[in-house]
């Protein structure tokens, strides 16, 4: 199995933005494979800037209750 698509299913089973971002692809496709890898929706900065917390891996619990929040201004 292809790297890209062995971390598209890591991704898929363990954080909360990037399962409900494929979930209508999953239900469509019933898998992330090396052949359909290309047609997985497109992650785009606002999605990141909106959903960041939800970008946070849910299987480290302890890790991501000590992230800091942190900008810049330009």
């Amino acid at each position: 199995m292809d790297k890209y698509v062995k971390m598209a299913i890591n991704a898929y089973e363990k954080v909360p933005f990037y399962k409900s971002h494929y979930n209508e692809f999953i239900n469509k496709h019933g898998s992330i494979t090396h052949e359909n890898f290309s047609l997985l929706p497109i992650i785009e900065k606002r999605n990141v800037q909106e959903n960041w917390r939800d970008l946070l891996d849910n299987s480290s619990s302890s890790c991501s209750k000590s992230v800091l929040y942190l900008h810049t201004s330009g």
